[in-house]
């Protein structure tokens, strides 16, 4: 059986400010690395043979930090692991990114579908190329939220709830694929996060 732990990246001052990043490469801030770090402690418990990271640097920064935790000095990058491009809502509130494109397409953004796509296709590779191993990618809320909802058939819905900062979620394939752990957050990671 393979595993695939996809993780969140951890906060970034866009985030905190509620601000719409998409392929904008915002870096960790402070509590981001500090998020990185205890989703890091939590995964070392368990043994992991590849770790993969969007290079977008909020999600190459979370990998590094959480590879410092593990033990491991490899991380390998994929463009396809980047967040969903947002096109002219990109550094917008998200409410009024809600506002003014509710029911439109945002001018210039990728579609959900083709996020789904490059998302499947990119974790289908890997469960080929790596069959029956522990994998972890570091990756975005959009992209990470559009894979769930198309693997549980629409029953994980992107975005509600909101994916938090260095969140986990565990992929199984044995033939298929099954969600295991969906918006997993440690008491650690829920103290840091929550922390002034």
């Amino acid at each position: 059986m393979t595993h695939i732990c996809l993780v969140r990246h951890g906060e970034t001052d866009w985030n905190n400010q509620g601000l719409v990043q998409g392929s904008t490469d915002i870096p960790l801030n402070e509590r981001g690395y500090l998020q990185a770090g205890a989703a890091g402690a939590y995964l070392a418990d368990s043994n992991w043979d590849y770790l993969y990271a969007s290079p977008l640097s909020r999600a190459y920064e979370t990998a590094v930090t959480i590879a410092e935790k593990i033990g491991f000095s490899d991380i390998s990058t994929d463009p396809r692991l980047q967040e969903r491009h947002f096109g002219q809502a990109e550094g917008l509130h998200v409410a009024l990114r809600k506002q003014y494109y509710n029911t439109r397409p945002i001018p210039g953004a990728e579609t959900w579908e083709a996020v789904q796509t490059r998302a499947l296709e990119i974790v289908e590779e890997l469960s080929l190329r790596h069959s029956g191993s522990r994998i972890l990618v570091v990756s975005h809320g959009g992209l990470i939220g559009g894979l769930l909802s198309l693997i549980s058939k629409g029953e994980i819905v992107p975005g509600n709830p909101p994916l938090k900062n260095a969140c986990m979620n565990l992929l199984t394939y044995d033939g298929s694929w099954q969600v295991e752990w969906y918006n997993w957050v440690t008491p650690e990671l829920a103290a840091v996060s929550a922390a002034e």
